[in-house]
């Protein structure tokens, strides 16, 4: 069963139904655990980026109907830059 308001990857879902202020304490959230994640492993943001769009993919076929187009975006954005 999926939580009321579904978070995935910092952002939350399109048409959950989340305050202003539940947006905007995630996006805080996520951008200061990055940057800690980043600091303590340097090029890890490189290789986060790469696996971006094989890990999006992935998550696609879970059915979260909410996700589908920003995790195509993400697969898209990444097929992109292979070539």
């Amino acid at each position: 069963m999926l939580p009321e308001k579904p978070i995935a990857l910092g952002i939350l879902a399109p048409g959950s139904g989340a305050t202003w202020m539940e947006r905007i304490m995630v996006r805080w959230h996520h951008r200061i655990y990055l940057r800690h994640y980043f600091r303590l492993r340097p090029g890890g943001e490189e290789e986060s980026r790469a696996w971006r769009p094989i890990v999006a993919a992935a998550r696609m076929s879970e059915g979260i109907t909410q996700l589908q187009a920003w995790l195509g975006l993400q697969v898209e954005k990444g097929l992109g830059s292979v070539g």
